[in-house]
Protein backbone atom coordinates (compact mmCIF):
# COMPACT_ATOMS: atom_id res chain seq x y z
CA UNK A 1 0.00 0.00 0.00
CA UNK A 2 1.06 3.57 -1.11
CA UNK A 3 1.82 5.21 1.69
CA UNK A 4 0.27 9.73 1.57
CA UNK A 5 2.68 12.17 2.05
CA UNK A 6 1.51 15.32 4.01
CA UNK A 7 0.05 17.94 2.19
CA UNK A 8 1.88 21.34 3.05
CA UNK A 9 -0.34 24.04 0.64
CA UNK A 10 -2.69 24.62 -1.46
CA UNK A 11 -2.73 22.30 -4.92
CA UNK A 12 -4.63 24.97 -6.80
CA UNK A 13 -7.51 27.59 -6.00
CA UNK A 14 -10.81 27.46 -8.61
CA UNK A 15 -12.73 30.83 -9.35
CA UNK A 16 -15.85 31.69 -11.14
CA UNK A 17 -15.90 34.12 -14.04
CA UNK A 18 -18.41 35.62 -16.63
CA UNK A 19 -16.40 35.72 -20.12
CA UNK A 20 -13.90 33.22 -20.73
CA UNK A 21 -12.45 35.49 -23.42
CA UNK A 22 -11.71 38.34 -21.15
CA UNK A 23 -10.82 36.07 -18.59
CA UNK A 24 -7.93 34.99 -21.06
CA UNK A 25 -7.15 38.37 -21.42
CA UNK A 26 -7.01 39.04 -18.03
CA UNK A 27 -5.12 36.34 -16.85
CA UNK A 28 -2.70 35.47 -19.68
CA UNK A 29 -2.65 38.82 -21.21
CA UNK A 30 -2.73 41.07 -18.70
CA UNK A 31 -0.76 38.69 -15.78
CA UNK A 32 1.43 37.07 -17.93
CA UNK A 33 0.16 33.56 -16.64
CA UNK A 34 0.02 30.42 -18.83
CA UNK A 35 -2.86 28.74 -19.76
CA UNK A 36 -1.54 25.34 -18.56
CA UNK A 37 -4.51 23.29 -19.79
CA UNK A 38 -8.05 24.07 -21.19
CA UNK A 39 -10.86 20.96 -20.86
CA UNK A 40 -14.44 20.97 -19.57
CA UNK A 41 -15.90 21.04 -16.22
CA UNK A 42 -16.62 17.69 -15.29
CA UNK A 43 -19.88 18.71 -13.30
CA UNK A 44 -21.01 21.01 -16.37
CA UNK A 45 -19.46 19.73 -19.61
CA UNK A 46 -21.05 22.64 -21.53
CA UNK A 47 -18.21 25.41 -19.97
CA UNK A 48 -14.75 25.36 -19.82
CA UNK A 49 -12.23 24.71 -17.23
CA UNK A 50 -9.16 26.84 -17.27
CA UNK A 51 -5.83 26.38 -15.30
CA UNK A 52 -3.59 29.03 -15.41
CA UNK A 53 0.44 29.14 -13.78
CA UNK A 54 3.66 30.12 -13.83
CA UNK A 55 5.88 29.43 -17.10
CA UNK A 56 6.63 26.51 -15.68
CA UNK A 57 3.52 25.20 -14.40
CA UNK A 58 5.17 24.83 -10.84
CA UNK A 59 3.11 22.91 -8.32
CA UNK A 60 0.68 25.19 -5.95
CA UNK A 61 0.86 28.44 -8.73
CA UNK A 62 -2.61 27.06 -10.06
CA UNK A 63 -4.88 28.87 -10.54
CA UNK A 64 -8.15 27.59 -12.52
CA UNK A 65 -11.47 28.68 -13.67
CA UNK A 66 -14.72 27.94 -14.45
CA UNK A 67 -16.35 31.07 -16.83
CA UNK A 68 -19.86 30.92 -16.90
CA UNK A 69 -21.42 33.61 -19.11
CA UNK A 70 -24.37 35.65 -17.00
CA UNK A 71 -23.41 34.39 -13.48
CA UNK A 72 -24.69 36.87 -11.28
CA UNK A 73 -22.66 38.36 -8.97
CA UNK A 74 -21.45 36.35 -5.81
CA UNK A 75 -22.24 37.20 -2.42
CA UNK A 76 -20.00 36.84 0.60
CA UNK A 77 -20.69 34.03 2.76
CA UNK A 78 -19.02 30.99 4.31
CA UNK A 79 -16.63 29.17 2.10
CA UNK A 80 -16.54 31.88 -0.02
CA UNK A 81 -12.88 33.52 -0.91
CA UNK A 82 -13.34 37.32 -2.23
CA UNK A 83 -9.90 37.72 -2.69
CA UNK A 84 -6.97 35.76 -4.09
CA UNK A 85 -3.32 37.20 -3.86
CA UNK A 86 -0.47 36.50 -6.01
CA UNK A 87 2.78 36.30 -5.19
CA UNK A 88 5.49 38.24 -7.90
CA UNK A 89 8.78 36.50 -7.70
CA UNK A 90 11.72 37.13 -5.73
CA UNK A 91 13.53 40.08 -8.39
CA UNK A 92 10.11 40.65 -10.20
CA UNK A 93 10.16 44.06 -10.41
CA UNK A 94 10.01 43.96 -14.19
CA UNK A 95 6.87 41.47 -14.06
CA UNK A 96 5.00 44.19 -11.99
CA UNK A 97 6.22 46.67 -14.59
CA UNK A 98 4.84 45.25 -17.03
CA UNK A 99 1.74 44.49 -15.43
CA UNK A 100 1.39 48.31 -14.96
CA UNK A 101 2.21 49.41 -18.02
CA UNK A 102 -0.47 46.79 -19.96
CA UNK A 103 -2.92 47.46 -17.56
CA UNK A 104 -2.11 51.45 -17.53
CA UNK A 105 -2.61 50.74 -21.38
CA UNK A 106 -6.14 49.35 -20.90
CA UNK A 107 -7.01 52.06 -18.58
CA UNK A 108 -6.75 50.72 -15.27
CA UNK A 109 -4.70 50.91 -12.28
CA UNK A 110 -2.86 48.44 -10.44
CA UNK A 111 -2.58 48.87 -6.61
CA UNK A 112 -1.51 46.76 -3.23
CA UNK A 113 1.79 45.17 -4.83
CA UNK A 114 5.13 45.72 -3.44
CA UNK A 115 4.41 44.95 0.57
CA UNK A 116 5.06 41.49 1.23
CA UNK A 117 2.96 38.50 2.28
CA UNK A 118 -0.59 39.71 2.67
CA UNK A 119 0.47 43.25 1.95
CA UNK A 120 -2.40 45.52 0.45
CA UNK A 121 -0.37 48.69 -0.04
Amino acid sequence: MAVMTAVSGLHHITCIARDPRRNLDFYRGLLGLRLVKKTVNQDAPETYHLFYADAQGSPGTDLTLFPWPGMPDGRRGTGLADEVLLAIPQGGRSVLARIRSVASGRGAAVSGAGGGPGSHG
